[in-house]
């Protein structure tokens, strides 16, 4: 409810219902014998194949996604990899219609191993969350020239708190 007054309490309650007990049910099935964080860790160190928590996050966007909500965007997100925090990371972005990416709560089903982890995306401080789409352009192309990019995106990218 927090998201907006333009939440429908009624949309509101059916995501935290489906947020809270799809990521349960998907730690049935997704995990192994080794939690997801050490899953993760082998991923990095080469031992598994990548997209453990994309496969998470996959999962959870899929499942919001049929609910088709209409007062709630619902997207995938992810952080990419950087210096001081070498991994990627993947997660759903919910936010009220029209708002902006990063005013939503992050749902991230694998970081508790099941148990949703959520947070405001700003506040979520080990990640840097980004729509998921522009961080695997850059990841496979690199940065898009100043003729490619959305004129508004110099805007956004000033007003965002390091």
């Amino acid at each position: 409810m927090r998201l907006g007054v333009s939440v429908a309490p009624v949309e509101a309650r059916r995501l935290s219902l489906v947020a809270y007990v799809y990521p349960r049910k998907l730690a049935r099935g997704l995990t192994g014998s080794d939690p997801p964080l050490v899953l993760s860790d082998k991923v990095h160190l080469g031992l598994k194949l990548p997209g453990f928590c994309l496969e998470w996050a996959e999962a959870l966007y899929m499942r919001l996604s049929r609910e088709a909500f209409r007062t709630l965007e619902v997207d995938m997100a992810m952080s990419p990899a950087r210096l001081w925090r070498p991994f990627e990371h993947s997660g759903v972005m919910v936010r009220a219609s029209g708002r902006p990416f990063r005013s939503g709560l992050v749902l991230d089903p694998c970081r508790d191993e099941g148990l949703l982890h959520w947070a405001p995306a700003a506040d979520d401080r080990p990640f840097r969350w980004q729509p998921l789409e522009p961080v695997l352009w850059e990841k496979k192309f690199g940065r898009k020239p100043w003729c490619a990019r959305d004129p508004l995106e110099a805007v956004l990218q000033r007003g965002q708190v390091p």
